[in-house]
């Protein structure tokens, strides 16, 4: 079915119209997770940098306060929003890196606007796909596998949180780590990223789902739930 099918079947919804729907679909329900992917009139582009939604916008700003008294007229608030416009925080280029710290503040702007308690971003870099790098061999005299590649992600990933942590703790919001692959896969790797940034502002997102084997299911949702 095509997105023009699926429109005329079952109508239109967007994220202003969302804390209407939220009230009278599921009462009761008053706190919500919220998608980046789904800020902004898609018909405006001057919302966006690139096709990602931009807070630091004045159409930008314009939505989100829209957003926000729809949000206040219901009761329904944004409790979180899952965010994947800040990209290389685990990147060892710094001016790359440094520009994903950028974008996550625009964001942490637009969340005192909407209220937000917590936001997630992404561990990832721009080395490739959103996965860590593997242990292979080093060194030939014992053939042990180590990983060395891995040490300068997670001291980028550590900085941008520790930098991110401290923008969002003026307006009481956290940035958290959830397993959503890059870093973050592995739930030790978290555990070590936030006990090195080791600020009030900077926690855990764990998703009781988002795991890479059935094995994390449990594990490493124990591995998580203290942080």
């Amino acid at each position: 079915m095509t997105n023009a099918q699926m429109k005329e079947k079952y109508g239109e919804i967007t994220m202003l119209d969302f804390p209407q729907f939220t009230k009278d679909t599921f009462p009761g329900v008053t706190h919500m997770d919220l998608f980046s992917g789904l800020f902004g009139d898609v018909t405006d582009d001057s919302m966006f940098a690139g096709r990602t939604f931009d807070p630091s916008t004045a159409s930008g700003k314009k939505w989100l306060d829209a957003l926000a008294t729809k949000m206040a007229v219901t009761g329904v608030k944004c409790q979180h929003i899952s965010n994947n416009a800040p990209t290389n925080l685990a990147g060892p280029d710094e001016t790359q890196r440094t520009e994903g710290v950028a974008i996550a503040k625009r964001w942490l702007d637009g969340c005192k606007v909407l209220d937000v308690k917590s936001m997630r971003m992404n561990s990832t870099s721009a080395l490739g796909p959103s996965i860590r790098p593997p242990a292979i061999p080093r060194d030939p005299t014992d053939g042990y596998p180590r990983n060395l590649d891995i040490g300068a992600l997670l001291k980028a990933a550590i900085e941008s949180y520790k930098e991110m942590a401290d923008f969002g703790g003026k307006y009481g919001v956290k940035v958290t780590f959830e397993n959503h692959w890059g870093l973050a896969a592995d739930p030790m790797n978290i555990r070590i990223m936030i006990d090195a940034v080791n600020h009030p502002y900077c926690d855990a997102t764990p998703d009781f789902g988002n795991w890479e084997h059935e094995h994390m299911l449990f594990s490493g949702l124990k591995a998580l739930a203290p942080y």
